[in-house]
């Protein structure tokens, strides 16, 4: 949807959501093509007329503009025309109405920037540096680096930057749109990329299929329809990531590493951050969490600094612990003093060194069943953000155990707690790298940790892989738990079985299970290559028809095989097997 449109929907949202009954316009949305029947029935499971506007809004933020002229129409038969007017008024730039702090809010939600944390330090001139770089993005594309050590608080200055009305309306007016980067192989970076292009409003059933079209995609959405907004790439650690989205936008990007950059086309502007807080900012963060005046601070607060050297992610954590324990200073002093962390120290930076001390106190402070359901997230890559479905099949845990789990470590600052996206109503997690680096270091079985995942999806899908529920994880990522839990066999039986390619192409389409045939391929033995071959060969002719919602079936399109192939063999072999069904397939040979 063009910028301007989608303004006019987020200022006037107020408006919109107090005084529209839904009911007396989604039918002309439906006859319109605007809105599926699926998406009436989310609206109408809404129990108040203000929750159903405000799923309609958001449902309407998915289209494109053509939907939001649509819905302009419809107003003015729905008996709303006042509104219509307000909406075209600011649209057309007739009345030229700026973001409130809650359209700001809304705006950053919809765009997927974090919330600040629950004990934010102001940072006034090192956020004055990065709102001055932005202010430099006003009349073109270009690029703003910022860049430091990681701990130092990158993302959250970056998001803080654009927490800021007058930020957003002189600036950004089209959105802010942030994509958490991490390390990415290129597969994964296809996948983000895809991800943002639904973000950003592109047919399900038209997502690019390669880098390379993803790049091309994006580059002329924000071109042509999202001009004045921004992309924050938060956490990039290769150049392959910055040259996938040199899109010639406006660009903030996190990093450690601001040679990454130098490949980039467009103007850079770099901000290096002070690597820790001031004395005085870390002692009010201590203020804060231990809810006391500095002035009545015990001296350790001082002497805790000094250790920390104001690492914002140590002062954080240990400011966490005395919230809990807030007599405890000596106690934590000394144990950052003398804590025997060589082993640790030996495999972090340097500069990292007393984080380690601080991230194994917080551990350590953890009731022992809490402390064992943080150890878990070992598992996980860096940089990932788990849905709260993986963590219900990891510990054999309901919904809500899990999210009264994770609120207890997000309020340690252990763990990062954010909605997921637009169209679920549950979370997803994540922790900083550093956090990952020192879980990963002391996990004792490291093996036995990817086995008990994988016994868990095991269990819910009664032993067959291919009957997984979509849980927005593991169909990405079960091989490569099965690859750690070192169950090879299991691994060329999966990339050999049409059961399984049918559930995963369904969730991940065909550029993710081709490069499974890469990533794996190795693992299959001699005997076994001309098999992936016939499926490598299957999935990457019919990818064109794998993309998007309305697949073909997949069984069909392998009965069109070669009859000596072994994608045919499985295909006959499956469509045999389902004569009592409501299931009719054709066999050409």
């Amino acid at each position: 949807m063009d910028e301007k449109l989608r303004s006019a929907l987020i200022v006037n949202a107020k408006l919109l959501v107090e005084n529209v009954l839904t009911e007396l316009l989604t039918p002309y949305l439906i006859a319109d093509f605007v809105l599926t029947f699926e998406e009436n029935e989310l609206i109408e499971r809404q129990k108040t007329s203000q929750l159903r506007a405000s799923k309609l809004l958001q449902l309407l933020h998915t289209k494109d503009s053509s939907a939001y002229h649509a819905f302009i129409a419809t107003l003015n038969k729905g008996g709303y025309s006042y509104i219509a007017e307000a909406l075209e008024n600011n649209a057309t730039g007739k009345m030229v109405r700026r973001y409130s702090d809650a359209d700001t809010h809304s705006l950053l939600v919809e765009g997927g920037v974090p919330a600040r944390p629950n004990c934010y330090v102001d940072r006034p001139s090192e956020l004055k540096k990065v709102r001055s770089a932005l202010h430099l993005l006003k009349e073109g594309g270009g690029w703003v680096i910022l860049h430091s050590l990681s701990g130092s608080g990158k993302s959250v200055l970056a998001a803080e930057a654009v927490r800021s009305a007058d930020i957003i309306s002189d600036y950004f007016p089209g959105g802010v749109y942030w994509v958490s980067v991490g390390q990415l192989d290129h597969s994964k970076l296809l996948t983000h990329m895809q991800n943002l292009c639904l973000r950003l409003g592109t047919d399900v059933q038209h997502l690019p299929n390669n880098v390379e079209q993803a790049k091309e995609r994006l580059r002329q959405v924000f071109s042509r329809e999202l001009p004045k907004s921004l992309l924050v790439l938060d956490d990039v650690w290769s150049t392959h990531v910055v040259k996938a989205f040199d899109i010639q936008c406006r660009i903030l990007l996190t990093t450690r590493d601001s040679s990454i950059t130098e490949v980039v086309s467009g103007p850079v502007h770099k901000v290096t951050l002070s690597p820790g807080l001031s004395k005085e900012q870390s002692l009010g963060a201590f203020a804060m969490w231990t809810e006391r005046k500095v002035a009545d601070l015990p001296p350790e607060a001082s002497l805790i600094y000094k250790e920390c050297r104001g690492l914002p992610l140590a002062i954080t954590l240990i400011g966490a612990l005395l919230k809990d324990h807030p007599n405890r200073w000596v106690f934590y002093l000394s144990k950052l003093r003398q804590r025997d962390m060589r082993r640790i120290k030996k495999m972090l930076a340097y500069e990292h060194q007393t984080l380690a001390e601080a991230i194994d106190m917080s551990i350590s402070n953890l009731d022992p069943h809490n402390s064992k359901y943080y150890r878990d997230f070992a598992v996980f890559g860096d940089g990932m953000k788990i849905p709260t479905a993986v963590f219900c099949t990891l510990w054999d845990m309901g919904k809500e155990d899990v999210e009264d789990t994770m609120k207890t470590l997000s309020e340690k600052s252990l763990v990062y707690q954010q909605p997921r996206e637009l169209g679920f109503d549950d979370f997803v997690y994540s922790v900083h790298d550093l956090q990952m680096d020192f879980l990963k270091l002391t996990c004792p079985d490291i093996t036995a940790l990817h086995r008990k995942l994988v016994e868990g999806y095991r269990h819910n899908s009664d032993g067959d892989f291919s009957l997984l529920p979509n849980d927005g994880y593991i169909h990405w990522f079960l091989l490569n738990h099965l690859l750690k839990a070192r169950f090879y066999s299991e691994i060329i039986f999966l990339l050999l079985n049409l059961r399984f390619i049918e559930s995963k192409v369904h969730v991940t389409g065909p550029a993710d299970l081709l490069h499974d045939y890469i990533r794996y391929g190795r693992i299959v033995i001699h005997e076994n290559l001309a098999k992936k071959k016939d499926f490598e060969r299957f999935i990457s002719i019919n990818a064109h028809l794998l993309v998007g919602s309305e697949k073909p079936d997949l069984m069909q399109l392998a009965l069109c095989q070669p009859s000596e192939s072994e994608v045919y063999k499985q295909a006959y072999e499956i469509a045999s097997g389902v004569c009592h069904s409501k299931d009719v397939y054709l066999d050409w040979w």
